[in-house]
Order: C-alpha cells, then structure tokens, then sequence
C-alpha cells in the first residue's frame, strides 16, 4: 500500500473537521451578533430614556427654580389690578361726594340769599330790579343742579308766592329760559299732596318732567318746552300750553277742561281717557296724535264743543280755516299740514 493511500483517512477527517470547524465559528458569530444587537439596541433605548429623563428633570429644576418668581410676578399683577380698580372706584365714589356735597352748598346758598331778600323789609315785589335779580340767582342755580334740587327750588319759589299765575305780571318772577330738564319728577304721596293750582312755568325747557296726580288749574306753561313730558292722573283745568312744544306728551286720566292748546305742538302726543271738552286748539298741530274724530266731537253738537280753527288733524288734514288767523301765523300751519297729508 502506498504512502498516499495510508494517509487519506487521516486528511479525510482532518478535512471535515475543518468543515465542521469553520461552520461552528460561523454559527457562533452569527449567535453572538444576534445575542449583541439586542442588546445593543436595549442600551440605545436605555441611552434614549436616560435623556430624556435628563431633559424632564432639568426642565423640572427650571420650573421649580423660576416657579416662586412667576408666583410672585402672577401676584404682583393680580394686586396691582385690584389696587387700580379699587382706587378708580374709590376716586368714583369721592368725586359723587363731592359733587353732591357741591350741589347741596349751591342749593343752601341760594335758599339762604333768596330767603333773606324775601325777608328784607325793603324788598319790593312789584320793583322790577328786585325781581331781576332773583332771576338771575335762580337761572344760574338751576344750571348746576340735578333733578330733585330743581324740584326743591320750584317747590320753594311756589311757596313763597313767586311763581303763581293769580299774581299780576309784574309780580310774578319770569323763569323763561330756565333749564328744568333731568326729568323732574311732581308726584302725590301720603305726606305730599302735590296742589300745585295756579302755578306759573312759562318759556321753561322742561321735557321729560312728570306730573303725577297734581292739581294744576290755571297753570300756565305757556311757550315751555314740554316734549316727552307726562301728566297722568292730573286736573289741568283753566290751564293754559299757548305756543308750548309738547312732542310726544302723555296725558293720562287728566282733566283737560276749557284748556288753551293755541299754537301748541302737539304732534305723535298721547291722550288716555281723561276730560277733554272745550279745549281751544287753534292753530295746533295735532299730527300723529291719537285723538279721534269723537274725542274732538268734529261731529257733534254740544254746548262744550271743542274749538278747531287752522287746526292741523292727527291724519294731516286741517279743520275750518279762518283766513284772519292764517295771515296772522303766515299761513304756515296750513302749509305743513298740506305737505304731511300729501
């Protein structure tokens, strides 16, 4: 036997040793990969977590470090608010005792003067100076003072026998002009009664003012400014509106007999029940008001038959024109009731 042929067991199983060798440390790196990229990619991971946990708790020591100075900025603003609006009310609330502490030195003053110039012995009623001068005083107080001291002045002007249509012209204290808007307010109470016969407001600007269960027979109000002014449960009798401006007045359950509307503006004004009979509306404007022809016995005959001259109709027609009247006023009236009912 050859020396080749002894030999060839031995390659032989040197050969697949080899083989079987090589496969193993294949199969073992292939193992080791496998068992290291899982763990590879856990520390990744693990890296990834540490991080983030990282970042939470350094945002966490920021947030607590800045928590107490945002806290205090948050505070900070919160009281300087209420600081603010309590002193802006506070402020508020000063000027409204201010101003009513000046509106009451105002209004005693000029009690006190008027009171005693009515007083002095040498106060002449019918001294036209002396009149004037208490003019002036009650025009001027009446600018600076709200509603209830206006009512007060009129009340006090009344009761001293100032303000009364009995007087003789040159008796009475002329208010023309007098501002007595803010809605003043006349009502009857228990302790007020609210007689107010006789009185005297003529060329006054009193829209908005009430009257409220009031005797007011033979009041003059004559050339007055009474637009949104309200008279409910009142006897105007005998009273005169002559050239008053009445827009969108309301008359309520008020006696309206033998009352003078010549030359009124009467226009969109309300009439509620009420007596309303004799009552002279020449030359008035009764436009868009709610009286009908029956209200206005047009048609009827009766001995208290309302007086309708150059009248001007709610619908805008004109009642009887009487040509004298017409010349007198230029005929306007005649013209705008013709434009309104076209």
């Amino acid at each position: 036997m050859s020396q080749k042929n002894i030999f060839y067991p031995l390659n032989t199983h040197i050969n697949s040793v080899r083989k079987y060798s090589l496969i193993i440390i294949i199969m073992w790196k292939r193992r080791s990969y496998n068992l290291a990229k899982p763990f590879t990619e856990r520390k990744q991971m693990q890296q990834l977590h540490d991080s983030k946990k990282l970042r939470r708790s350094s945002w966490m020591r920021l947030l607590i470090s800045t928590l107490p100075s945002i806290i205090f900025g948050v505070f900070t603003v919160v009281f300087t608010l209420q600081q603010n609006s309590s002193s802006r009310a506070t402020r508020e609330q000063d000027q409204r005792y201010a101003d009513a502490q000046s509106k009451r030195a105002i209004f005693d003053n000029y009690i006190d003067i008027i009171s005693e110039r009515l007083l002095n012995p040498q106060f002449n009623r019918s001294d036209y100076e002396h009149l004037q001068t208490i003019r002036v005083k009650t025009l001027t107080t009446l600018r600076h003072l709200d509603r209830n001291y206006k009512k007060e002045i009129i009340l006090f002007l009344y009761e001293n026998n100032l303000i009364r249509s009995t007087l003789p012209i040159e008796k009475r204290l002329d208010l023309d002009g007098a501002d007595l808007s803010d809605g003043i307010q006349f009502r009857r109470s228990i302790t007020n009664r609210c007689i107010l016969n006789h009185l005297y407001l003529s060329g006054v600007f009193a829209s908005n003012i009430l009257f409220d269960g009031c005797e007011l027979e033979e009041s003059i109000f004559d050339r007055s400014i009474l637009s949104q002014s309200q008279f409910i449960n009142c006897s105007l009798e005998n009273s005169s509106f002559i050239e008053s401006f009445l827009h969108q007045t309301n008359f309520h359950n008020t006696d309206l007999d033998r009352t003078n509307f010549t030359g009124a503006i009467l226009t969109e004004t309300t009439f509620f029940d009420g007596i309303f009979q004799q009552v002279d509306l020449t030359n008035a404007d009764l436009f868009q008001s709610n009286l009908t022809d029956k209200e206005l016995q047009i048609f009827f005959n009766t001995t208290k038959k309302n007086i309708l001259f150059n009248t001007c109709f709610p619908n805008g027609s004109f009642s009887y024109i009487d040509s004298t009247q017409l010349v007198k006023n230029g005929g306007a009236e005649l013209q705008v009731c013709i434009e309104r009912s076209k």
